[in-house]
């Protein structure tokens, strides 16, 4: 064999081996799945949010009035959400937990009844804030007439 052949050989061998060696470091371990990574956790996020007022329905005050809100989640946890007033306060934060429904879908609810004193029309809102995925809800009217005699 020449010299020129030699080195070549060894050239050869040494990349094959440095390849196998290579491969056997890179390859994935089993998992006893096969190889397939399992799906990556998902991190908790509100996705929506709907809110409805039923308005009082008499005249006279002081009058019952409801609030109802539905919250949308990718998945069951829990979260703090606030109530807005158009142009105005923001009240909470309240705290709510999403869970899995029969349908499938992840909710939170809540319902309240209260008491309107005084004539009043404006519009509230649902905010979530960005640690949750920041999130706004429909604004929904409340409108209270209150008549004097």
């Amino acid at each position: 064999m020449s010299k020129k052949t030699i080195t070549l050989a060894g050239l050869l061998a040494v990349a094959t081996i440095t390849t196998a060696s290579a491969g056997n470091i890179l390859a994935p371990k089993p998992s006893g799945n096969g190889g397939i990574l399992p799906p990556q956790a998902q991190s908790f996020k509100v996705t929506t949010a709907q809110l409805a007022i039923k308005s009082p329905t008499s005249y006279s005050c002081p009058s019952n009035a409801k609030i109802s809100g539905w919250i949308m989640t990718n998945k069951p946890g829990n979260f703090e959400y606030m109530i807005a007033r158009k142009g105005g306060k923001v009240a909470g934060p309240f705290k709510a937990v999403s869970e899995k429904r029969p349908n499938g879908l992840n909710m939170a609810t809540f319902s309240r009844n209260f008491k309107v004193y005084h004539p009043i029309e404006t519009e509230y809102r649902i905010l979530v804030n960005s640690k949750y995925g920041k999130t706004l809800s429909n604004w929904a009217p409340l409108n209270a007439y209150c008549a004097k005699f």
